[in-house]
């Protein structure tokens, strides 16, 4: 429509006219359905038997006579909803109107000349009376994404890319990890009390950091240090050093999501703020809700909506890994499943910019749990919000909307 609109005046819309457009389109669309959805319907159901023509090539003229009979068979019986959504048009409540059954009808005789409908003025349908809208089948709507390079989505990562997605994160687990124990010393009082460790255990292990702390400061040299450990039976030592990995795991894994979100391009901080800051009208899957406060500023503030069509089109490539909950993203996020209380706040897009490591560790691992929890939370809310936007949602089709 709005190609026809730039021909016919010469000017690229606006975003205004873009919406009167819209709105007259769904108006017309209410009161006259066939206006726009019977041509729809007449490709789907020409690419039906295009398809079919295909596949049964090298079969007898028989077969295919026999096949296509079958076809019009169901449409002279009046099953016209059941042929529709039995190649993947999906029906409304309300049926096919009159006129779309015509249009079905002469695509089927065209064909090969199949007989024509006996009951053409009968109106097929389950309840009510007039037509709703139809939706064209998923395929055929990644299809005609597929054609717009505009609207085209960032790929799902390939086999290869999982692969390596994983070396990489089992890489920087491991570094992260060697580097959490060396500082795990302090936070042996928290491990104690999350049940991590025991009292003993966090006794030996003291002893064991005094050590470190010691040759680090020249009080003794290499040798005396391993003399010392030494001292300690090995097994008990496996045995620490095991239990000290297993607690320290938890900071390692957040640390790992954190320092992965923070390739996202700091140019889509303010659309993720603005994300943030209206967070439970994005989540919102309630159609009665006034979206406003979401919409609006994506309307005034181009650069805003710029940035929003491209995280929902996940184009930047660890917008797609978290889309595609690729590692180490799933560890703590699961299957992508919903968070009922959404901590997070805006803040916390700039403590991403700015908070090293070790202040990082020292939230994770605080001995007060509300603080761990918090922490924690925050990025996987970060997660759940982005997850969320890149798919099928009232703020994916807002988005899509205010850039038409």
């Amino acid at each position: 429509m709005e190609r026809e609109f730039k021909k016919l005046v010469l000017i690229t819309p606006t975003r205004s006219i873009r919406r009167q457009l819209r709105e007259m389109i769904a108006a017309v669309n209410d009161s006259h359905p066939e206006t726009f959805l019977s041509l729809g319907i007449k490709n789907a159901v020409t690419k039906y038997f295009n398809d079919a023509q295909t596949r049964m090539q090298g079969q007898s003229l028989q077969d295919q006579s026999q096949a296509l009979e079958m076809v019009s068979q169901m449409l002279r019986d009046g099953r016209i909803e059941f042929f529709l959504e039995s190649i993947g048009v999906e029906i409304g409540d309300k049926g096919v109107s009159p006129k779309i059954v015509e249009a079905i009808r002469k695509i089927v005789d065209g064909q090969r000349q199949l007989p024509a409908f006996k009951d053409e003025e009968k109106k097929v349908r389950r309840r009510g009376s007039g037509l709703i809208p139809v939706k064209p089948r998923e395929e055929e709507e990644k299809e005609e994404r597929s054609a717009d390079a505009e609207e085209a989505y960032g790929p799902e990562p390939s086999a290869a890319e999982d692969k390596e997605r994983d070396k990489e994160e089992e890489k920087d687990h491991e570094e992260l990890a060697t580097k959490e124990m060396e500082n795990a010393g302090k936070y042996l009082d928290s491990y104690v009390k999350q049940k991590l460790l025991t009292e003993d255990e966090a006794v030996d292990l003291r002893e064991l950091y005094s050590v470190n702390d010691r040759l680090k400061k020249g009080e003794i040299d290499p040798e005396e240090a391993e003399r010392i450990k030494g001292e300690m039976d090995e097994n008990v030592r496996k045995n620490l050093d095991e239990r000290l990995r297993k607690a320290v795991d938890y900071g390692v894994l957040y640390i790992n999501v954190f320092h992965s979100l923070q390739r996202i391009p700091k140019e889509r901080d303010a659309i993720l703020k603005f994300i943030i800051r209206t967070k439970r009208l994005v989540m919102s899957n309630d159609m009665e809700v006034d979206f406003n406060a979401v919409a609006k500023p994506l309307e005034e503030d181009e650069g805003l909506l710029d940035s929003a069509v491209l995280l929902v089109e996940r184009k930047d490539q660890e917008v797609r890994m978290i889309a595609a909950n690729m590692p180490p993203y799933r560890q703590v996020a699961g299957d992508n499943e919903a968070i009922g209380n959404m901590v997070i706040e805006e803040n916390f897009m700039d403590d991403l910019r700015s908070m090293s490591d070790d202040e990082l560790s020292d939230l994770l691992n605080s001995e007060d749990g509300h603080v761990r929890v918090r922490t924690a939370a925050e990025i996987r809310c970060l997660l759940a919000l982005i997850a969320y936007v890149t798919r099928e949602s009232r703020f994916h089709r807002e988005v899509a909307e205010s850039r038409s």
